[in-house]
């Protein structure tokens, strides 16, 4: 799999073998590469490096960006005329960072989804865009998302969260 591959460009053979290209690339004399990667140990599907490729690694810790300049990554990602409506962007940041904090949740937002729900929020309106951030969460964590976006922001009243 893909760690295989991992292994014989990281160890001394500093190679990769292509079977269906009938190639093997090699890493020049001297040369060396860089390779990053994410990991989300949370996501279905992912698993750990292996001992082997933790010791032939650096591993670095990567957390969510301070509020502040999450805020600023919105307020460009976001169409201009928009800009000025920075309540429900407070209010969604606010939720955003008790997905963050709450302790055995599968699932927080990313800057990816903030964007997302932002841009949506301009193009749908209030009510959908909470449908669809609503969405976002497991069904074992529906109801807690629902208690939440009804705490955080203005005008929940009569948002539609059933299945």
């Amino acid at each position: 799999g893909k760690q295989t591959i991992l292994h014989s460009i990281s160890d001394f053979r500093k190679s990769v073998e292509l079977p269906e290209a009938m190639t093997v690339l090699r890493l020049k004399e001297g040369k060396k590469l860089w390779i990053t990667g994410t990991y989300n140990p949370e996501y279905p599907g992912t698993f750990p490096l292996t001992e082997a490729l933790t010791s032939r690694f650096r591993v670095l810790q990567v957390g969510y960006p301070d509020p502040s300049v999450e805020k600023k990554i919105l307020l460009k990602e976001v169409k201009p005329k928009f800009q000025e409506d920075s309540k429900f962007l407070d209010q969604l940041l606010d939720f955003c960072s008790k997905t963050r904090n709450q302790m055995g949740f599968e699932y927080a937002l990313s800057t990816r989804d903030l964007v997302q729900v932002w841009n949506d929020y301009y193009d749908l309106g209030h009510k959908l865009t909470l449908r669809l951030l609503w969405g976002k969460f497991p069904s074992e964590k529906k109801e807690w998302a629902r208690e939440q976006i009804l705490n955080h922001f203005e005008n929940s009243n009569g948002f539609p969260c059933a299945d």
